[in-house]
């Protein structure tokens, strides 16, 4: 991932900080990434819910440790990316996951549909 942001700000030439979105469950291990350290300074992170009831709360460390995030302003969904990814290439609905203008652009564009 450190690597991957590396390249999009030599690339694009990027001002400021890149938008990193991520579930709680990868978060709470974030340290253990590859350059970590170096990695919460080029990002801030969107945290998404990955359990029910979870508590913000026990992610304060990382805020201490200077790992700049934010909650999402949303509900725990129990749906994987796998599970999205594969409701997409079988033609299933994906209505009440994504926003309807989310799912527009991924038919429109043919996004994760098998070649």
């Amino acid at each position: 991932t450190y690597l991957t942001i590396q390249e999009l700000y030599k690339r694009y030439k990027i001002d400021g900080k890149i938008s990193f979105i991520i579930g709680t469950d990868a978060f709470k291990e974030i340290r253990s990434w590859y350059e970590a350290d170096k990695l919460k300074t080029l990002v801030d992170f969107i945290v998404f819910p990955r359990e029910e009831d979870f508590n913000h709360e026990s992610l304060g460390h990382l805020k201490v440790r200077g790992f700049n995030f934010r909650m999402a302003g949303m509900k725990f969904q129990d749906v994987s990316s796998t599970e999205f990814r594969e409701r997409i290439q079988a033609g299933k609905s994906v209505a009440g996951i994504i926003p309807p203008v989310v799912a527009e652009y991924i038919i429109q564009n043919g996004l994760y549909r098998e070649e």
